[in-house]
Parts: structure tokens; sequence; C-alpha cells
């Protein structure tokens, strides 16, 4: 009988759990007043942000270099706003876009474009740059579609700006300029665009538009809507795990909990370093993810003590010392995946890295502190009583679940047979895999061979396109317009040539060989002193025209040209490519081009050339950033590696956690490869079409995050494997009866943490699906094959040796009639 002493210090034990409880559970209070404000705040405080490149990169070294000899280009390469008139019934000749036309050559005078002195090009318009009158043939030729039934109106800005001043309560204030003559320009044609010909559409687009409707995303919002609408999904899995509703109380509190201290720590992380749209999207899935698989650990974890008859102190003791340090060590290891992002040469990739490494740390603090104290606390309210109460009870349940995991007789059977009743399909699957452990893994790996022998075709593509939203009115504009005219003819490539000898008849012969390499690689045409868009131009015929005795037309045209091309020993090629510039096709036309950049100057060593323009910035951002992913799998790889190993003292199991890992990852950017690099979804989504390869930007924060949720199943699986090890049990029943206690909740975990994930696939960004894609896709390869499949494989297969440290308890319940036990409870429950 127990005395009261005992009784008295078990009393004094409970009431400084629940003194602990209670401060806690204030704390996560006072944590939701002060910090659920701060999240409309983080979810604003970002701007457009493009990745960087290095100050010693191709692109930034070309813009230079464009910048010195050729200023004007420089400063209006991405200016030109283009309007597509289509015919609804007919073609565009028409008296109406000819008055259209008209109406907005008279308004350039208006206050919010004249700033700008733009100039417009059209069938209608007059067409002067400056004292030259483009050709009516040329102007016809590139802006009227070949069936006549479109043609384009370019405004051409030819003033920028940097600083505009204006008077404001009787004081003059100065702002920077670029932004305010931008959306000033975008109402004055929105304005115009109201008086639109009737029988004809107007779109809009132009790389001015684009970046103007990019600061009206609401893609956030629409993520945010998309999220709400799967937790009702997240709910029924709860409950199917949980077995008791009233415990879903719970988790909502944690969930606000984890935003409101997520959101406080970040937002003056926000104010320090700038965040790009696309993080608060990624840290709400990841904060949805992490905070909801915690919590079903550990509601799952509290069912299974109570069923036992598990004190309502000693419960909340188990929570924290077992299941808080899964979590614990599985946040640890999740946020060096996320803070490992430091090693990547990117600021956008360091804050996102940073806000969702807060995250993890944030749902894994609230998870380890919070939950148990609301469970020991009102817990107990919330669920059945009928867990026995008597302590000898208690210790009959106890002695029968020794009876199954190592004990022979009646004894093992009557738990044996409760057991599989209540994991019976573990069972089995387990049976299999442990009669022929190496057979699974040799399986795994030849189904998803098809897959990982993909892996080499990979590609990231320097798309801008691919991160805006698809409905975009101007993007939308601008790929009707790339379907009926050169997608580049408004947004060349520039190739500034250097040396003495370029104006010469030598100098011509090289030039006009540098313009046939960038031929073959693919323009529509060049304009410069060699080439007159579609016409070559060699040494003899620029001298015979550059000559009074020339026909007046082309001499003024000529001379225009040898004007704003040349400046000293600098000559400029403008190249219009007959695809987009900053497209799909933009980043294999760049390297093509820069290739033969390096084959031309190595035959003409007097000369220098430089490409800048399109997706060259783009293209060296996304080298930068991928040759430092190897890097970051090193790092981030290594210090799991030795967390591990000092967590589990094991060294096999650091090396197989990162097997496991790398097959992850090469399966699930194998299926990308199928996914968007073929044709093979193309007919249930034609807009693919339109896109090719994985955009960069989200390679290194997928392989991130696929690192992190790997590790999160990992982890809980071999935690309680370790529990049973330590309970003295012989590895392959410990891998057993591990894969079977967890089996479920890691299925259950998986399919939250994709659901999670899943609201990415609703954004109208093709960024954020290929992300959701990638997380989804490494989720359910991590629930349903390497957990359940090929970690337990790999485990059996190895045998009973060096999987534990020294120090790890001797088998003494080496447990060889589990199967038998199993096997007799089947066939006794059929």
């Amino acid at each position: 009988m127990e005395s009261s002493s005992d009784s008295d210090d078990d009393s004094i034990t409970a009431r400084r759990y629940k003194r602990i409880a209670w401060c806690v559970v204030l704390a996560g209070l006072l944590t939701i007043l002060v910090g659920l404000p701060q999240v409309p705040v983080l979810l604003h405080y970002h701007q457009p942000l493009g990745f960087a490149a290095t100050p010693d990169s191709p692109g930034i070294l070309g813009q230079a270099e464009l910048k010195t000899f050729f200023p004007a280009f420089a400063a209006g390469a991405e200016a030109p706003v283009v309007l597509l008139i289509r015919g609804r019934n007919g073609k565009v000749l028409t008296k109406e876009v000819e008055e259209f036309t008209a109406r907005i050559e008279r308004a350039l005078t208006d206050p919010r474009a004249e700033p700008l002195h733009p100039l417009l090009l059209g069938l209608y318009a007059s067409n002067r740059l400056g004292s030259l009158k483009l050709p009516s043939d040329l102007v016809r030729r590139k802006l009227l579609s070949k069936d006549q039934r479109s043609t384009l109106l370019v405004l051409l800005p030819t003033s920028f700006p940097s600083f505009a001043t204006f008077r404001e309560k009787g004081v003059n204030r100065t702002v920077f300029a670029p932004w305010l003559y931008r959306k000033q320009l975008m109402e004055f044609l929105h304005e115009m665009l109201l008086d639109g010909p009737a029988d004809a559409e107007v779109l809009l687009t132009g790389n001015p538009v684009i970046e103007y409707e990019r600061f009206f995303d609401r893609s956030i919002e629409l993520l945010l809507r998309a999220e709400l609408c799967v937790l009702p999904f997240t709910t029924m899995i709860f409950i199917w795990l949980v077995r008791e509703v009233r415990l879903l109380v719970f988790p909502p509190l944690v969930l606000l909990c984890s935003l409101a201290l997520s959101a406080a720590c970040s937002v003056p992380l926000a104010k320090w370093t700038p965040l790009s749209p696309d993080v608060p999207p990624a840290m709400i899935s990841v904060l949805l993810a992490f905070s909801l698989d915690y919590s079903l650990f550990i509601l799952s974890r509290f069912m299974e003590n109570h069923s036992k008859g598990v004190e309502r102190e000693e419960n909340a003791k188990i929570l924290v010392c077992e299941t808080g340090h899964t979590i614990v060590v599985s946040g640890i290891l999740i946020a060096i995946a996320f803070f490992g992002a430091f090693a990547l040469p990117e600021r956008n990739l360091h804050s996102a890295g940073q806000v969702l490494g807060i995250t993890v740390v944030c749902c894994m603090l609230v998870n380890i502190a919070l939950s148990p104290s609301l469970l020991l606390l009102f817990g107990w309210r919330f669920v059945e009583t009928e867990s026995p109460d008597s302590e000898s009870e208690r210790e009959a349940l106890m002695g029968k679940e020794t009876g199954l995991l190592g004990l022979s007789g009646s004894e093992g059977e009557t738990l044996g047979e409760e057991a599989f009743a209540k994991h019976k399909n573990w069972f089995r699957f387990m049976r299999l895999i442990e009669r022929c452990p190496r057979g699974a893994v040799c399986l795994v790996f030849l189904i998803f061979l098809p897959l990982t022998w993909q892996l080499p075709k990979l590609h990231g593509t320097a798309d801008i396109y691919a991160a805006l939203p698809r409905d975009m009115p101007s993007v939308l504009a601008m790929r009707e317009l790339a379907r009926e005219f050169p997608g580049g003819q408004f947004d060349p490539y520039f190739v500034v040539l250097t040396g003495d000898t370029l104006i010469s008849e030598e100098g011509y012969k090289a030039m006009l060989q540098l313009c046939g390499m960038l031929q073959n690689v693919g323009v529509d045409s060049i304009l410069g002193p060699v080439y007159l868009l579609d016409r070559s131009v060699d040494w003899q015929t620029s001298q015979r025209w550059q000559s009074v005795l020339a026909p007046s037309e082309i001499h003024q045209t000529y001379r225009t040209v040898m004007a704003s091309h040349v400046n000293g020993s600098a000559v400029l090629l403008e190249a219009f490519t007959d695809f987009l510039p900053r497209g799909s096709k933009g980043a294999s036309w760049v390297r093509a081009v820069r290739q033969g950049l390096e084959i031309w100057q190595g035959e003409h060593p007097q000369f220098t050339a430089s490409l800048s323009g399109g997706a060259t910035l783009m293209v060296d951002a996304q080298d930068t950033v991928m040759q430092a992913v190897p890097l970051y799998l090193l790092i981030c790889i290594s210090l799991i590696t030795l967390v591990v190993f000092g967590i589990f003292r094991s060294l096999l199991l650091p090396l197989r956690l990162a097997f496991a890992l790398l097959f992850t990852l090469a399966a699930t950017f194998g299926t990308a490869v199928v996914f968007y690099q073929t044709p093979l979804l193309h007919g249930l989504f034609p807009w693919l079409a339109n896109y090719d390869g994985l955009c960069y930007e989200i390679v290194p924060m997928a392989v991130c995050i696929a690192i992190a949720l790997g590790l999160d199943y990992d982890i809980f699986l071999v935690s309680r494997i370790v529990e049973f090890r330590k309970e003295g049990f012989n590895d392959p029943t410990s891998i057993v009866l591990g894969v079977a206690n967890t089996g479920g909740i890691i299925s259950g975990a998986g399919a939250i943490m994709a659901l999670a994930f899943s609201g990415l696939f609703f954004s109208p960004k093709l960024l954020h699906q290929q992300f959701a894609f990638l997380l989804v896709t490494s989720v359910l390869l991590d629930t349903f094959v390497v957990r359940t499949i090929l970690v337990p494989a790999m485990m059996l297969s190895a045998g009973d040796y060096n999987w534990w440290p020294r120090q790890m308890p001797h088998s003494r319940k080496r447990g060889p009639q589990l199967m038998a036990v199993t096997d007799a409870a089947q066939s006794k429950g059929g």
C-alpha cells in the first residue's frame, strides 16, 4: 500500500506541474494577443524582388558596358509600351483604328505622359524618330500581322527623369520618379482605352506594364483562401487518427499561438531585410504543415498513454520527455535545413530561410510547451474515462504489453491479439517486409528507377513569366503578341563591341561573322552598322550609303543608325529575337550566344564583346544560385549527420538517413522532369506548353523543405524504434514495433502535410505550383515509400549490428515469437 509521504510528494509534484502549465497557457494567450496583430503587417511587408546577379557576372559587366558607351539605350531598354489591337470581326485597317491612333497621338501632351516625351509608332501614326521618318513599308511589315487582323501601337518614352518635384501643402517635395511616372502613364493609357475603337479589342502590354501590374499581385490572398479550404480535410484526418473529436479544440489554439509567435519574430526581420511576395505564402504553408504535424504527434501519444491508464501528470511528463524530445530533434534538424540557406549567395533565399527557420522553431517551442500544458489542465475533460483507475489494472495492462513484446505463453498471445487488432494492417505489412527486406529495397529502386533516371535531364529556367500570375492581363497580352509578331522586336538584346578597327573593312567582316552566328542561334532581325533589321551591310555598301550620292531616304536612315549605334571605338548591335526574350527560351539563347561570343573573340582577339538585356541577369542569378546548391546540400547533410550521431550515438543511422534523403530528392526531381519538361500534361493543361523546366528560384528552397520533411518523419520513426530498443528488444523487433506504432501517424501526418502545401496549387503562378508539386511529391514519397518501406527494409536487411552504440541495453527481449503471436491473432480474428 502506498505510504502517505509518497502520496504527499505526488500531490506536490502534481500541483507544481499544474502551476507550470498555467504559466505556459497564460504566456501562450499573451503571445496570441500581442503577435496576431503582426500577422497582417508581415503579409503586406514585402516588395517585388528579383534575384540579383553577382557584381562580376557577365550580365552586370555587359550592362555596365552598355551604360558607359550607349546610356540612352541602357535607360530605355525596358521602356516601350505596346498596345495590341485585334479586329473583332475582320481586319484592323479601319477608320476607327485610325481615329483611335490620332486621339492617342494628340493626347501625348497630357501632363501624365509629357514628362517622358514619348514617341508613337503605328500604322496610322506619324512614325518620326527625331528628323527621321520610318519607311511605311517597314512599319507595315513590323506592326501589321500577316492576316491584317492585328496591329501594334508602340509608345516609346525618350526621357527618363530620375526624380520629380511637386508642391504639397506649400512645400516642394522631391520623390523617386520612375515609379511615379510609370503609374501616371498607366493611368493615362487606361483612360484612353475606355474610348477604344468599337470594332477592335485593345490589349496593353510591355515590360513597364508588367512591372506596374506586379504591384497589384493578389496571390497571397488567393493562397490564404486555398489554405483555409484544406483545413476541413486535415480535420477529418485528425478525427480518424486521434479518435476523440473534442480534443480537436487544441490544435487551432496551438496553431494560432505558433502563427502569432512566428509573426512577432519575423516582422522585425522583414523590416531589416525586405521579403519577396513568395515568402509569406511559403511561411503560412510551413506553419500549417509543421504545427499540425507536431500537434498530431502530441495528441496521438496522449491518447495512446491514456488508453494504457497513465496518470495525467505522468502522461504530460511522457509527452514532454519522449514526444517532446522527438519534436525538438526534428525541429533542430529542420531549422538547420532552413538556416542553411545562408550558404546560398542570394539575399532573397537568405530572408526566406530565416523566416521559415524561425517559423519551424516557433512551432517546435509552442508544441512542446503549450500542447502538453493544455492537455494536462483540460485534456482529461475531453476524453472518455474508460481507462482503468486502479494500480493493479494498470500493472496488468503493462504486463500484457510486455508479453506481446518479448514473452511467450498465454499472456503474450492475449496481448498479441489486442495489438494485432489495433495495428493489424501494419503488422501484416511488416510481416511481408521482414520475410525479404533486401528484396523490398531492390523492388523500390526498380520501381523508381525510371524517375530517378530522369534527374540528369533536369534544368532550371530563367523565365520571368513563371514568377508572374499567368492570368495577369499584361502577361496574357504578351503571349498573344508573341503568337502573331516576333516576341522580341520591342525588347532587344544588346551586343556591345569594342575595338579600334571596328569601323573598317576588317571590322565589318568580323561583325558580319558575328551576326551570322546570332542568326544561327535564332534572331528575327539585327540593327546596327552591319545590319539594317533584315538587310546586311558590308563595308563597300556602308561607304556608298554614307556618301551624298546615295538615295536620300537610305542615306538619312543609315546615318541615323551610325550616329546612335557607334560611339568612338564601340559599336552596338541590337538583336531582336523571334521569341519572348525573357521567356522559357531566353536562358538557352543567352548561353548559346555567350558561347558563340567566346569563340568569336578567340578568332578576333583585337575585339571584345559583351551581351546584356533580356534574360542575361536572370541567367547569371540562376547560375549563381544553382552552383551553390551542392555546397548547401553538403553543409546541411554534414550538420544533420553530426547532430543525429550526437543524439542517437549511431554511425550507420546518419548515413542511412542521408541516403534516404538523397533517394527522395532524386525521385522527386525526376518526377518533376517528367511533368514539366515533357508534353505529358499538355493535354490537360495547355498553358504548360508556354514553359519549360523548373523555376530555378524554387529549387534551393524545395530541396531545403524536402530535406526538412524527410527529417521530420524519419526522426519520429527512429525515436519510437529507439524507445523500444532502450527497453532491451532486439533490432528487428524494435523496428517492427516502431513501424507498427507510427505507421498510421506518419501516414496521416504526411497526408496533412501534403494538404497544407496543396494550397499552392491554386496560385496563378507557375513558380508556386511547381513549388507545391515538389513539396507534395516529396511528402508522399517520404510517407508512403521511404519511411514505411525503404527505411524499415534497409534497417532489417542490415541485421542486428552497429545500428546503436555499445551503451544501448543488451537485447534481453528477443521477441522471436512476435510474428507467431500476430499470426495466431490473425487466424482467430480473420
